[in-house]
């Protein structure tokens, strides 16, 4: 069910909001599944505490390879280019994958000036544009509200994680804010996490 809800958010720049972090993960990764299970190439990037991206550095968990399909020519790597700042950037365009899932953007992009953040997401938009898609998981309360406005507003897709803990009672909930092609749903999406990962509760939704 969840698939068929998320199918638009797998084409173009999809944005997690998930001020805890962990279940916008889970949901990146998923949602990377439903994608490799209709044939694309997948690849998770984990920025880890704002470090700098030597050269060379590429994606982790590619679910199939560039090297496995001749057709594509192998694959590239991620790297780093130089600006005129002397700051590293990601260099996402020689990268052969159909969908990479970038998590851990905000700490990367924490100590940055706000001139570094357009340059790095007007690349990803770039990007999109050459059929290229991304899944970027961000954390308001890290990147501060103005610069994940404006990460919120240059993406396709705006997918919002919410958590309400009540006494001993945790409940969650998605908000479709921003759909690529489609109109946004226009009631909170409840769910369930298992073993499985990520199940929309079908008993009841958030109205």
């Amino acid at each position: 069910m969840l698939d068929r809800m998320l199918a638009d958010a797998l084409e173009g720049f999809t944005v997690i909001e998930d001020d805890n972090g962990s279940v916008g993960q889970i949901l990146a990764k998923q949602m990377g599944g439903y994608a490799e299970s209709a044939g694309k190439i997948v690849g998770f990037f984990p920025l880890n505490q704002g470090d700098s991206l030597g050269l060379g550095s590429e994606p982790t968990g590619i679910h199939r390879s560039a090297d496995e399909d001749p057709s594509r020519g192998g694959r590239a790597s991620l790297g780093s280019q130089l600006s005129a700042t002397g700051e590293r950037y990601l260099v996402l365009d020689n990268v052969d994958y159909d969908l990479l899932i970038v998590d851990g953007i905000s700490a990367y992009l924490f100590d940055k000036t706000p001139r570094e953040v357009v340059d790095l997401v007007r690349r990803i938009v770039r990007l999109t544009e050459q059929k290229k898609s991304f899944i970027v998981t961000i954390e308001e309360a890290l990147l501060g509200v103005r610069t994940a406005a404006y990460i919120k507003a240059r993406a396709d897709s705006v997918i919002i994680v919410k958590t309400d803990v009540s006494g001993d009672r945790v409940t969650r909930a998605l908000q479709l804010q921003k759909m690529r092609g489609s109109v946004p749903a226009d009631r909170l999406i409840k769910f369930t996490l298992d073993e499985s990962g990520i199940q929309v509760d079908t008993r009841e939704f958030l109205g």
